[in-house]
């Protein structure tokens, strides 16, 4: 009996990719869903003006680095969105402007500025 063994390569190589492939996949759908809950809590620290734990359901390495944003850099990810906070955590292309990059950061104790008051007839 005569194994083929290019048949056997061929087989085996076609079940690396699809797992890579599987891989590759699971990788974005994780790196989506850390990106909407990066976003959320910006959105949230907005909402509410004030300063909120970063997630628990981030790396160590997010957390520490929203630990140290400041008020301005967490105002330009919420006017940002979803997309372009993860373009800025995992995309080689353009950081969300005056974002630093993804780093250990020191943390930091925000301080909210007083909200402007809207006058009535304007």
């Amino acid at each position: 009996m005569q194994v083929d063994q290019w048949a056997r390569w061929e087989s085996w190589l076609a079940e690396q990719r699809k797992h890579e492939a599987i891989q590759k996949k699971a990788l974005e759908a994780d790196r989506t869903r850390i990106s909407i809950v990066v976003w959320s809590w910006s959105r949230d620290c907005v909402t509410e003006w004030r300063q909120l734990e970063p997630p628990k359901k981030v790396p160590r390495d997010v957390r520490v680095w929203l630990a140290g944003l400041t008020v301005l850099e967490i105002v330009a990810m919420e006017r940002a969105g979803d997309a372009a906070v993860r373009q800025h955590m995992y995309g080689r292309g353009e950081l969300v402007p005056g974002v630093r990059k993804v780093q250990p950061l020191s943390p930091i104790a925000l301080r909210f500025p007083p909200r402007k008051r809207k006058t009535e007839g304007r």
